[in-house]
């Protein structure tokens, strides 16, 4: 079952970042005839400017971040009144794209890649393999109740996926406002 899932949200995940750049910036296409991730070739303006931009918000804004959070933790409290809306800010961000370097430092060499697809793909055959040892039940074997909250939990997530990619089709009217632009040259 997550193989199917899986891919879904593999290709999910390659299309938010195509969008979320832009078209410009991404170091993996997905292919429609294989139904599997490929990788950006190695010389592609693409892949460069992915690692441009990750590389940039590592090394510039990470450190403005890191600096602002030392700022905040030794200001006085009653210095600022929108210290807190700073802090709200500044802390949860700086601490995501800490967590981030790891897997952005993978994603931007050639062998982090081209592991990263090798290890989805073989995580999806092993699911299968898995799923193949269990001996199935039959239909209902859950429940009423089971089943009800299945399909309940599986319509919200259903739901949250497809608003997140309609927020952010090629479609979508503030897509469209940015990308104006770029499509004027």
């Amino acid at each position: 079952m997550w193989h199917r899932e899986g891919l879904h949200h593999l290709r999910r995940a390659i299309k938010v970042t195509h969008r979320s750049s832009l078209n410009t910036a991404y170091c993996f296409v997905w292919n429609e005839k294989q139904k599997r991730a490929q990788l950006v070739p190695q010389n592609s303006k693409n892949l460069r400017a992915f690692q441009f931009l990750y590389f940039s918000i590592i090394f510039i804004l990470e450190p403005i971040l890191l600096i602002r959070c030392y700022q905040l933790r030794h200001s006085s409290y009653n210095a600022d009144d929108e210290l807190v809306l700073k802090a709200y800010f500044t802390f949860p961000v700086a601490l995501l794209v800490w967590m981030l370097i790891p897997l952005v430092f993978a994603l931007a060499s050639s062998t982090g890649r081209i592991k990263f697809v090798r290890h989805y793909e073989a995580l999806s055959q092993l699911e299968v393999y898995l799923a193949d040892l269990i001996v199935t039940v039959g239909r209902n074997h859950g429940g009423g109740r089971y089943n009800k909250a299945k399909s309940t939990i599986s319509l919200y997530v259903t739901l949250l996926y497809h608003g997140l990619d309609d927020a952010g089709s090629k479609d979508e009217d503030f897509y469209l406002f940015v990308s104006a632009p770029k499509s004027v040259k």
